[in-house]
């Protein structure tokens, strides 16, 4: 089911030229796992709606910052130590939360990130690492001192 961030509109599934492989576009799993529709559909609709110029332009940090101002979505960390954000995500409120791992360099840089989904029901997890791999903790291959970005409800 579709997340309430998204309208309920018709989705376009169909492949969007230009986008980097399947397997390679954590920005795309990553925002397709917080919205609950599909990977395709997830990079078509921040196409149509402005906040992307091509599928290509979603590794870039302005590319996701217009995306993140663009759903409602609360920046909840930006550039924070894995070590410290960690025992922060028991305080925040169950939901989807988009993520960048940005290694040593801090988000809005020049650094390249890795885009992830951080699920909170109770407990907290990790999804859309790039093999799609749902069962994989993704958040026990952080460094303690990676910067994390996180955007999420409020």
């Amino acid at each position: 089911m579709p997340s309430q961030l998204i309208r309920i509109q018709p989705l376009n599934n169909t492949p969007p030229q230009g986008m980097l492989p399947y397997d390679q576009n954590c920005v795309a799993m990553a925002f397709s796992r917080v919205l609950g529709i599909g990977v395709y559909a997830t990079v078509n609709l921040f196409i149509a709606r402005g906040w992307a110029a091509t599928a290509n332009a979603l590794q870039y940090d302005e590319t996701i910052q217009r995306v993140v101002d663009g759903l409602p979505l609360t920046q909840r960390a930006l550039n924070t130590a894995w070590q410290d954000l960690r025992t922060q995500l028991s305080n925040l409120s169950d939901g989807r939360y988009f993520a960048v791992n940005n290694g040593i360099h801090e988000f809005g840089g020049r650094g390249v990130g890795h885009a992830f989904a951080i699920i909170k029901q109770g407990g907290w997890g990790t999804a859309a690492n790039n093999s799609e791999r749902t069962g994989y903790n993704y958040g026990s291959t952080i460094t303690n001192s990676s910067n994390i970005s996180v955007w999420g409800p409020a």
